[in-house]
């Protein structure tokens, strides 16, 4: 099975700790882009945090942002997808954790605001590579559909809020985790999975040609629908137990190693890797 398509989450993943791309995986990539294989990016991220990366790496088709809600090229700016939270939803899990040590954070196109300053904020905002806005109540801003809504919770919470939230919005939004401390409010059609099928059927590429990597739990449903779905080293149970392989190394060089064992070697037709189990 020649490879054609593959998916990189960055954070926790493509990403090492200290936010940069191993330089030894980014040459493989190189390669493997000389060859003919196509990388997009799948992240949590907004599209201003993710550009440097796509850059970086010379990635030249649309990549996938705000956990899939978003797809985007960005040569050209031009948004071919965007699905955004409705309102009512967004205000329902906002007032569900008033009193819950939390720290949220309303996305709107590029912009993100809180009403939650704290010195996490900050670091926060570091990590999105953006100017944080500060308002007296996020709530205000609910006029419009946001493209996504974030909850900082502490570790210990995180499972048993989303569990709170799901139960009583899952019709209306779509929650999910990019880290063990956030909840991640979203479009219920807005997922990696979807926007990485869309985003391979306009390029003509199968979903048996498609490798995707990730390391939590909104990776899930594009891990589930690749051909090879990579859970890395580090990566939570659960999207261990859902992945087609499981890198022996974390972050950026389990990327490099599944380029080298997918991509840039020759497959062996026996290993049952290169026919998953794909449920229709």
């Amino acid at each position: 099975m020649g490879y054609k398509l593959v998916a990189l989450d960055l954070d926790g993943t493509l990403l090492s700790e200290d936010k940069a791309i191993a330089d030894s995986t980014s040459k493989l990539i190189k390669e493997a882009r000389n060859s003919g294989v196509k990388f997009t990016i799948a992240t949590g991220r907004m599209s201003s945090g993710a550009i440097r990366y796509a850059k970086q790496l010379g990635i030249d088709i649309p990549i996938i942002t705000y956990n899939g809600a978003v797809i985007r090229n960005l040569a050209s700016g031009y948004t071919y997808r965007e699905y955004k939270v409705p309102a009512e939803g967004a205000m329902d899990a906002i007032d569900m954790l008033k009193g819950e040590p939390a720290l949220r954070f309303v996305f709107l196109g590029d912009d993100v605001y809180t009403d939650t300053p704290h010195e996490w904020t900050d670091g926060y905002a570091e990590l999105l590579e953006v100017k944080m806005n500060f308002v007296d109540d996020v709530r205000d801003l609910l006029a419009q559909d946001p493209t996504m809504l974030v909850f900082m919770v502490p570790t210990l919470r995180a499972v048993e809020l989303a569990g709170v939230l799901k139960a009583k919005l899952n019709s209306q939004v779509r929650i999910t985790n990019s880290t063990d401390w956030f909840l991640d409010i979203l479009h219920p059609k807005a997922s990696k999975g979807l926007a990485l099928r869309q985003l391979a059927e306009s390029l003509g590429v199968a979903r048996e040609e498609i490798i995707a990597i990730g390391d939590n739990l909104n990776d899930l449903e594009m891990v589930e629908y690749a051909g090879i779905g990579v859970a890395v080293a580090n990566a939570t149970d659960d999207l261990k137990a859902a992945a087609d392989y499981v890198t022996d190394l974390p972050l950026s060089e389990g990327v490099g190693e599944v380029i080298m064992k997918y991509v840039l070697s020759e497959p062996d037709l026996n290993d049952s890797l290169f026919a998953p189990n794909i449920s229709p």
